[in-house]
């Protein structure tokens, strides 16, 4: 198995701000993939490999809770941050309870956030290397697809507090 440069989606409906994000994840060595929305993110996240996930909350089309959960329901574990100008504590919950891993407020300083966005990333792409070898695995045992499925719903459930651990 090769070896992957992680990669960081930024999902901001707001210009300036998703570039600033991206600008971060950049400098600090990522691969950035940039999204408008969350339909638009949705896309990407069915496509591609994607270790980690900064996503708006509020946003046109889908908001970040929604694109957290409809990630889910794709089988996916990828972690996600989130990031608002709503910091209210019902705004946090909401983020925690849709499956965000951390969350971070606007206005927020590039050194926190890098830092946050180095300890999700490499707990993403830990995860995203179990899945490839999990399917490695099943692709060569068919008898053994049904529990590497089993492990994946494990998986998806535990990578959200993984990376709240880790904190």
């Amino acid at each position: 198995m090769r070896e992957h440069r992680r990669t960081l989606l930024v999902v901001d409906d707001d210009d300036d701000i998703r570039d600033i994000l991206a600008d971060i994840g950049a400098k600090e060595g990522y691969t950035v993939e940039i999204a408008r929305d969350g339909l638009e993110a949705l896309s990407i996240l069915r496509t591609r490999r994607i270790d980690a996930v900064l996503t708006d909350l509020m946003m046109p089309n889908m908001n970040g809770s929604e694109l957290i959960l409809r990630t889910r329901s794709l089988g996916k574990s990828t972690p996600f941050v989130m990031v608002s100008g709503m910091a209210d504590d019902a705004a946090i919950l909401k983020a925690f309870r849709s499956g965000a891993c951390d969350y971070v407020s606007k206005p927020f300083s590039s050194e926190h956030l890098a830092k946050i966005i180095n300890r999700v990333l490499d707990i993403g792409h830990r995860l995203n290397t179990v899945d490839e070898l999990l399917t490695e695995i099943a692709n060569s045992d068919e008898g053994l697809a049904e529990k590497i499925e089993k492990i994946r719903r494990s998986q998806q459930q535990v990578s959200p507090l993984l990376a709240i651990s880790a904190i």
